[in-house]
């Protein structure tokens, strides 16, 4: 993975700041503990699950990132596209047992990012604000589409 972005962008950003804020490395203990943290005081009401909510307000009260918080799309794309990116086999299980569960029926945790989900999550919040940039310096606009 690359850790600096392409030297272009008008907008001035500490990659090292965004990089130590979104502890996303899979095997690195310390980032491990870090990311428990930051879950911890994302999920204010202590289920397990983020919703989309949360993770907004755990943008802006935890993470204190302003150049992230203040770009929506951002964080919609990271959330959508990390609450299903694991299976939620004891959701399932757990409904399966209980006679609630079918295949095609949507459950509780398929809405909300779980702590599972969360590493992925702060990836895809880097990895997203950089392609956003990229594509603000190619626009030149300031809307969210890429003109010819």
């Amino acid at each position: 993975g690359r850790n600096n972005p392409i030297p272009l962008f008008k907008t001035s950003v500490n990659w090292k700041h965004i990089n130590s804020m979104l502890p996303h490395k899979k095997n690195d203990e310390i980032q491990k503990t870090r990311r428990e943290q930051l879950f911890a005081g994302f999920d204010g009401n202590a289920n397990g699950f983020l919703s989309l909510a949360e993770v907004d307000k755990g943008m802006r009260d935890v993470l204190k990132l302003p150049e992230l918080f203040n770009i929506k799309p951002v964080i919609m794309r990271a959330f959508q596209a990390s609450k299903n990116a694991h299976v939620h086999t004891k959701t399932r299980n757990r409904a399966a047992r209980n006679g609630g569960w079918r295949p095609g029926k949507v459950l509780a945790g398929e809405d909300y990012v779980e702590r599972s989900e969360f590493r992925l999550l702060l990836k895809y919040l880097r990895q997203y604000f950089e392609l956003f940039l990229m594509f603000e310096e190619m626009d030149g606009s300031d809307g969210l589409d890429v003109n010819d």
